[in-house]
């Protein structure tokens, strides 16, 4: 299995992890859902910092957030906290949503490659 794949998998069971947990957790201790987004920016951070290069960490941190924002968000969806207000999900909120999703989770990855870098690996980029 090679780098991407492996980042990969590592990041869609953080995140369905996340969102399984996570849903269950905020209805049981009755918190905002909204709340465990830092958990999620943390794993495409991490994500970005296994990464051994900026391709990988785009790639990868991209296949994840592609399904965190469908599985992930069917997952939490089902559960009750990731349901929209009036229950009805419109093809347009939903294509805009996974764009943003991914879009974001992206950056967050590439931030967490070139941080990691900088940090761990003292590499002048």
């Amino acid at each position: 299995m090679g780098p991407i794949a492996q980042i990969a998998l590592t990041g869609v069971l953080a995140v369905l992890a996340l969102d399984i947990f996570g849903s269950l957790a905020s209805i049981k201790l009755n918190f905002p859902y909204k709340r465990l987004a830092w958990c999620s920016f943390l794993i495409y951070w991490l994500l970005g910092v296994m990464a051994n290069s900026l391709e990988t960490a785009v790639t990868a941190c991209g296949l994840v957030a592609l399904v965190d924002a469908t599985v992930g968000w069917a997952i939490s969806w089902k559960i009750g906290p990731g349901r929209i207000s009036n229950g009805r999900l419109r093809p347009l909120v939903f294509l805009s949503t996974v764009v943003l999703v991914v879009s974001l989770e992206v950056c967050l990855g590439m931030l967490g490659f070139v941080l990691g870098r900088m940090v761990l690996h003292s590499v002048t980029l």
